[in-house]
C-alpha cells in the first residue's frame, strides 16, 4: 500500500499513451507574493542588495552571493524563510491536490491544477536587476504570486532539493501561466533546464506561454511593457520578434544545451529520450511553438513603418 499522500498518479506519454507513476501529491508547491519577496531582500539586505540595483550582479550571483547564505542546509528554501519571518499563519503556498480531496482518495490527473499563480522560467546569466523587476511587477507577470527558483526550490544539495527538483514538471504543469525572461542573445535557448521546462510547458497544452525582454524595455526609457506608448509596442513587439528568429536561425539543439552543473544534463537528456522519438523531434517541438509567437508578434506589431524622407527609384 501506498505510503500516505501517495497515489498513483496519470500523464501523457510521447504516443499519447497513459502512464501511471507515483506522486506525493500532499508536497506544496511553493509560491510567493514576488512583490512581497523583493522588497523583503531589499530592506534586509541593502548591502548587497546595491550590486543588484548597479546592474553588476547577475541571478547566479545573487543566489551564490546572497540567497543560498541567507539559507542553510535546515532552512534551504528562501521562500520558507521570508514566510516564518513575516509571520505568516497561511503560507503562500498550493498544494498539488487539495487536502480535501486527497483525503477522500481523489485520483488527480497529472497537470491539471488551476492554481493562480505563474510559473517563472530565466537563465541565470540574466542581470539579476530584471529578473527581480519582473517577478515585483503585477503588471508584468499578470499575477503577484510566483513560482521561481532561486525562491521556492532548496538551494542545498539533499533529499529537499531533490524532493523539489523532482516535483518541478508538477508546478510547471500546474500554473496559471508560464511566463519568460528573455535576454536579446537568445541564451535562454541554450540552457538545458531552461529548454526542459518550456518543453514541459507546451506538453502540457496549457498555453499562456509569454516572454518579456528587459533589455528591449529599458532601451525605450521603462521598465514596464504597461509604459511604453502604442508606437513603441509595436516596435518592442517587432524586436521581440527578431530575437526569436535569430534564435531559430541559429538552431536549438538540446543535446549541445548547457547547464550550471554538467551532472544535471544526464537526466534530463534520458528524460528527452524517453519522452520524445529524438532530440530533433525535442528541439522541433520548441521551434514550432516559436514561430507560432513570430507570427502572433509580427501580427501585433503590423507592418515596419517607411520612412517618409525615403526616395521610391
Amino acid at each position: 500500500m501506498a505510503s500516505t499522500g501517495e497515489k498513483w498518479v496519470s500523464k501523457p506519454g510521447k504516443k499519447g499513451e497513459i502512464i501511471y507513476e507515483k506522486r506525493n501529491l500532499n508536497a506544496p508547491i511553493r509560491v510567493v507574493d514576488g512583490l512581497e519577496a523583493v522588497k523583503w531582500l531589499k530592506a534586509k539586505y541593502k548591502k548587497a542588495w546595491k550590486k543588484v540595483e548597479l546592474e553588476s550582479e547577475t541571478t547566479e550571483g545573487l543566489v551564490l552571493n546572497l540567497i543560498s547564505k541567507i539559507t542553510t542546509a535546515d532552512k534551504p528554501r528562501l521562500h520558507d524563510i521570508i514566510l516564518e519571518e513575516q509571520n505568516k499563519k497561511q503560507p503562500i503556498a498550493f498544494l498539488s491536490l487539495r487536502q480535501d480531496q486527497a483525503a477522500k482518495g481523489a485520483t488527480a490527473i497529472y497537470g491539471h491544477f488551476d492554481h493562480d499563480y505563474s510559473f517563472i522560467s530565466h537563465v541565470w546569466a540574466q542581470k539579476a536587476k530584471y529578473v527581480t523587476g519582473f517577478i515585483a511587477n503585477g503588471s508584468q507577470t499578470g499575477n503577484l504570486k510566483v513560482w521561481i527558483d532561486m525562491v521556492s526550490i532548496a538551494q542545498h544539495p539533499g533529499d529537499e532539493q531533490s524532493a523539489d527538483l523532482n516535483q518541478l514538471t508538477e508546478a510547471i504543469y500546474g500554473a496559471a501561466e508560464f511566463k519568460i525572461i528573455l535576454d536579446k542573445e537568445g541564451k535562454y535557448f541554450t540552457r538545458i533546464w531552461c529548454l526542459f521546462e518550456i518543453a514541459n510547458r507546451i506538453k502540457s497544452k496549457r498555453g499562456q506561454i509569454s516572454a518579456v525582454i528587459p533589455e528591449i524595455l529599458s532601451e525605450y526609457g521603462v521598465s514596464q511593457f504597461d509604459h511604453l506608448t502604442m508606437p513603441q509596442r509595436k516596435k518592442y513587439w517587432r524586436n521581440t520578434a527578431q530575437v526569436l528568429e535569430a534564435v531559430i536561425n541559429n538552431g536549438i539543439d538540446v543535446s549541445m544545451a548547457e547547464a550550471t552543473y554538467e551532472k544535471d544534463r544526464v537526466p534530463i537528456l534520458k528524460w528527452i529520450e524517453n519522452e520524445f522519438d529524438s532530440f530533433e523531434a525535442f528541439n522541433q517541438l520548441i521551434v514550432d511553438e516559436l514561430e507560432e509567437r513570430i507570427i502572433k508578434l509580427n501580427g501585433m506589431a503590423g507592418p515596419p513603418q517607411r520612412n517618409p524622407l525615403a526616395i521610391n527609384v
